[in-house]
């Protein structure tokens, strides 16, 4: 399939006239960002058909706990001076995936014990997850990431709000204050002060001309977005026009614009960033909808975890660019097709009877598209 849409652009839009593309201001970062695009959706549709018992849910959920455990575990590792393998090389990135993998495992913990007799539990221990969180959450402050930290914090929060809004929830929520001191004992241990003066410097970084400040990075943005207003410059092309529409001339090169939610205006126009906010309107009216009239202690938990995971992210993307990272966009794909599905289970029928967004399982053939998601996954999460 991807060489199939590599070889459709290459044929109708040839890379190396960059005036080929309709819409665009440079045709080879547009038709880049393009195939991520396709990519990405054909994640989401496949997880949508592909992943819809209880049992696919938990495995690909705890896979990811799994991974995430392993990379907070290197990163602490390193954090001492240790030598150890590389996840991300970005520690902002670094902190937005942490934050993300913290909150699905903490929804776990909102999973009563006694539901754990179910053979789809039997393999969920509290303290695993609750150790592994704790880990990843540690990690994740110790990336000194200030983007990440408040993202995750009020991702903790919208969790909070969300689990006192459920009755058979409620009663669980002093496992947020039980997390909180666990991670806050965690990096007394480990040492706190840097943490803290990395944060205390906010204010002053933030409205920096140097590397890193934000405020100018986000002028350019709205700047592109002036000359550009109804459908933008081109998917990816902020990199290219970054250095023209600058407020001021600076001996850095910015390839996005740290604030997601700029770089779409800048990027598709008004017109284009006004459908992609309808289209997140929509999917949050369903998802909390479906939130709202389930009941099952499993369903409620788990999908507390997606919720914040998915909050984490959203807030991370105003003051930074994870979802142009590949392997939080393909994360943040599986975890949305797993939100929607997970709301739609029904844990009581006996035949394990599949329920899915789009049922589309008798078009598609198994095997070949479980192929091609594995393709994309490993292809697009090693970039």
């Amino acid at each position: 399939a991807y060489v199939s849409f590599q070889l459709f652009f290459s044929l109708y839009f040839p890379l190396n006239d960059c005036r080929s593309f309709p819409g665009s201001v440079y045709a080879w970062s547009t038709k880049t960002e393009l195939l991520k695009l396709i990519a990405y959706f054909f994640i989401f549709f496949s997880v949508s058909n592909l992943i819809r018992t209880h049992r696919r849910v938990n495995r690909i959920l705890f896979f990811i706990i799994g991974t995430g455990f392993v990379m907070g575990i290197f990163y602490l590792v390193r954090y001492f001076g240790i030598p150890a393998p590389r996840g991300l090389i970005n520690k902002d990135h670094y902190s937005g995936y942490l934050a993300m993998v913290v909150c699905v495992a903490l929804g776990f913990l909102f999973v009563p014990i006694a539901e754990h007799g179910r053979e789809s539990h039997r393999s969920s221990p509290h303290f695993m997850v609750f150790f592994s969180a704790t880990v990843m959450a540690s990690a994740l402050f110790c990336t000194h990431s200030r983007g990440g930290m408040f993202s995750f914090i009020a991702a903790l929060i919208f969790m909070m709000a969300l689990a006192f809004s459920k009755e058979s929830l409620r009663s669980k929520s002093w496992i947020f204050f039980i997390v909180m001191a666990a991670i806050g004992l965690t990096l007394l241990w480990i040492g706190i002060e840097p943490i803290l003066q990395r944060i205390a410097t906010i204010q002053v970084e933030i409205t920096s001309r140097y590397f890193g400040g934000r405020v100018p990075i986000w002028q350019t943005a709205l700047n592109i977005a002036k000359d550009y207003p109804a459908f933008g410059s081109g998917f990816g092309t902020f990199g290219n026009l970054s250095g023209k529409y600058e407020p001021f001339r600076t001996p850095h090169w910015y390839s996005h614009a740290h604030c997601d939610f700029l770089e779409f205006i800048s990027d598709t126009g008004v017109i284009g960033f006004s459908i992609i906010f309808i289209l997140c309107l929509v999917y949050m009216a369903i998802a909390l909808r479906g939130f709202i009239n389930r009941h099952d202690p499993i369903v409620l938990g788990v999908s507390v975890g997606l919720f914040g995971a998915l909050a984490a992210i959203f807030f991370h993307s105003f003051t930074d660019f994870n979802l142009r990272i590949p392997s939080q966009a393909v994360l943040s794909a599986i975890l949305l097709a797993l939100l929607l599905n997970i709301l739609k289970l029904n844990l009581k029928a006996s035949n394990g009877k599949e329920l899915s967004v789009i049922d589309l399982s008798g078009f598609i053939k198994f095997r070949f598209v479980k192929a091609i998601t594995s393709f994309f996954i490993v292809v697009l999460m090693s970039v």
